[in-house]
């Protein structure tokens, strides 16, 4: 028995709408360092649509800081200026009920307890009106 279920298995992109020279084989929107979309003129991508990164959402904050950067860049200057450098070790902690849970940090594996202590009492749902809101 459990109150919510949220199915998060795979990532289904939307982006048929896009022109196929500027999507790779998997569908993604291929873009360059500064996330402008290879082969378009004034057209930017971040976030799963993108290739630039693996499709996280602890990955979009960052991506969208960095994408809005480069865009008043390129109006105030008319070339933009923060590359976007992916960090693309592998991170994340999944709890199994209060009490115990496993993780992984780059090449590290998280000790249960450390998993628990973290994430296990809220199961950190206190952040998510800042992770929405991008205060975060």
């Amino acid at each position: 028995v459990c109150d919510l279920y949220l199915p998060c298995t795979g990532v289904t992109l939307n982006t048929s709408f896009m022109p196929a020279n500027l999507l790779n084989d998997k569908g993604e929107i291929v873009v360059d360092e500064y996330m402008k979309v290879k082969g378009a003129t004034d057209m930017w991508s971040c976030g799963d649509a993108a290739n630039i990164q693996a499709k996280k959402v602890m990955y979009a904050g960052e991506q969208a800081t960095t994408l809005a950067v480069n865009i008043h860049s390129v109006f105030t200057t008319g070339t933009p200026k923060a590359p976007y450098k992916p960090d693309n070790k592998p991170m994340g902690a999944v709890t199994v009920g209060r009490a115990k849970g496993f993780g992984q940090m780059g090449n590290w594996s998280l000790p249960s307890f450390m998993v628990m202590f973290v994430k296990g009492k809220t199961m950190m749902v206190e952040n998510l009106p800042k992770l929405i809101s991008g205060t975060m």
